[in-house]
């Protein structure tokens, strides 16, 4: 649910700013597209995760998705590097395919899970997050002096 407020709130902002004359180039735009993708994308395959694992009586059915949702977000970082061509945008992408990669084979490895999904949460989702909206603020502050 604070995903699709999540996604909800992206796409309403970014048509404001579409409105306003803000919306940046075709390139952030893309990009930016790519990342809205993304969370839809997740938002279905929470359904389809979730109601298997019900269905099934199987929680490690349930523990695939964050695989998924890790694969998702290379699908937008490559883009992403691919368009920018920034190495630390390539860095993030080959962060979350490997994430993807070992989640899914340590399903049934509760531990060693553990452990790789909350340092690629931090690592691979907070970090480059708060990089992103510290970049945000200062292009901000730059471009009202």
């Amino acid at each position: 649910l604070a995903m699709l407020v999540a996604v909800g709130w992206a796409i309403w902002y970014g048509r404001q700013a579409e409105r306003q004359g803000r919306a940046g180039s075709t390139v952030a735009r893309a990009i930016e597209a790519a990342f809205s993708g993304t969370g839809c994308a997740n938002a279905a395959i929470i359904i389809v995760f979730g109601v298997g694992s019900a269905r099934d009586h199987d929680f490690a059915v349930w523990l695939y998705y964050p695989a998924v949702v890790f694969a998702f977000q290379f699908v937008a970082w490559f883009m992403a590097w691919r368009m920018r061509r920034k190495a630390w945008l390539g860095l993030m992408a080959l962060a979350t395919w490997s994430t993807a990669l070992a989640l899914g084979l340590l399903v049934r490895q509760p531990v060693a899970y553990l452990w790789v999904c909350t340092a690629a949460l931090f690592l691979v989702f907070a970090l480059p997050g708060a990089l992103i909206l510290r970049q945000a603020r200062a292009a901000r502050v730059a471009a009202k002096a």
